[in-house]
């Protein structure tokens, strides 16, 4: 690749989450860090990680360029 080109770098921002409430095919969730906000995200596709899934579980969470993506459980 030539040196002057740009390539984009997407950004990951990784937190932990609790999870208040199982509405099937989507998950809310609660930030445990500062802003505290709660959200929803798709439920897993990782059977290993979907396997693990209860009520106020702590789980990570990566925000990759827009879409929050459950990684693993705590």
């Amino acid at each position: 690749m030539p040196a002057d080109r740009m390539v984009d770098v997407p950004l990951i921002d990784k937190r932990s989450a609790t999870i208040i409430a199982d509405m099937g095919e989507t998950l809310s969730l609660m930030d445990t860090g500062e802003p505290y906000e709660t959200f929803e995200v798709s439920r897993p596709t990782d059977e290993e990680i979907a396997a693990k899934i209860q009520l106020n579980a702590e789980v990570e969470v990566w925000d990759v360029m827009g879409k929050r993506v459950i990684t693993r459980v705590k």
